[in-house]
């Protein structure tokens, strides 16, 4: 079941970060290598179970808080006789962009970590981002004058804490000369990742050639652009699926920028482990 706690949505179909309260029964199945490009935080309100990530299984206990960079495949494998209830707070890339004043500094933070980071924080080391995920839930809750200016200054704390206490990222990795010119070539990506978009016209965007832009990217986002757009695509396509409005699987393939139902289906399982139809009617998938 999940409960939607609340969201912050800034200009942009794709700009926003939003909390919510999943309760999970032990005989729930649940997906696997399941990945997104939103950057994602976890914390286990009750019940233990265990976490897939980084190719490691971790236990997942009362108090912990798990931290998963955007694109990251993980997925929780097994759920305690008590079942799990967890809050998530998920931000998209461009919300981190235009709300986070440390992206202009690390503009590749929500796809790259440090090779040591663990993405298990245990209850014991976890209290001061605790601290900062009740500040930004309360602010959600409350929308009390200038809500929105107060989430984005905790946002802000986050990185500097998972950076500081956490061995998040070394402020040596990932920045380069050319960040802000990869950044707006995102931008164009994130405003016409339906359309027919080529290498030509993203690069021209950012003012690199198509080979250096290409090559920029994986090195600063650690994916490569191409799985930037498609799992664009299939993100939105997420949304339309189970969105309020009844459309056919056709009619969303070809609004999220596919151009047939077979690619859709075959990207959209690579990304999800689930066809459209199986993700749209999960019970249909066990």
């Amino acid at each position: 079941m999940i409960t939607p706690i609340g969201q912050l949505a800034l200009p942009g179909a794709d700009c926003y970060l939003k909390m919510w309260q999943t309760s999970v029964a032990p005989a729930t199945r649940l997906l696997q290598d399941h990945r997104h490009m939103n950057f994602e935080i976890a914390r286990v309100v009750e019940g233990e179970g265990t976490y897939i990530a980084e190719n490691t299984h971790f236990p997942v206990k009362p108090g912990d808080v798990f931290v998963f960079a955007g694109n990251k495949p993980h997925w929780i494998s097994r759920i305690g006789a008590q079942g799990l209830r967890i809050v998530n707070l998920h931000f998209s890339p461009s919300f981190f962009r235009e709300a986070c004043t440390v992206s202009a500094r690390y503009p590749n933070l929500v796809f790259a970590h440090s090779r040591s980071f663990c993405p298990r924080i245990p209850k014991d080391q976890a209290a001061s981002l605790h601290s900062i995920l009740d500040r930004i839930q309360a602010e959600l809750i409350g929308q009390e004058t200038e809500y929105e200016l107060c989430i984005r200054a905790q946002m802000d704390l986050l990185f500097a804490c998972l950076m500081r206490s956490y061995g998040y990222y070394s402020p040596g990795e990932g920045t380069h000369t050319a960040a802000e010119k990869l950044l707006q070539g995102l931008a164009y990506i994130d405003a016409h990742f339906v359309q027919n978009l080529t290498l030509e016209e993203i690069a021209a965007k950012s003012g690199l050639s198509p080979n250096y832009y290409t090559a920029l990217f994986h090195e600063c986002f650690h994916m490569k652009l191409w799985d930037y757009v498609l799992a664009k695509r299939v993100d939105l396509a997420k949304q339309l699926l189970t969105g309020p409005k009844a459309m056919n699987v056709l009619d969303i393939a070809l609004a999220c920028g596919f151009n047939n139902t077979a690619n859709f289906n075959r990207v959209f399982l690579r990304f999800t482990g689930l066809t459209p139809r199986q993700y749209r009617h999960p019970e249909n998938a066990l």
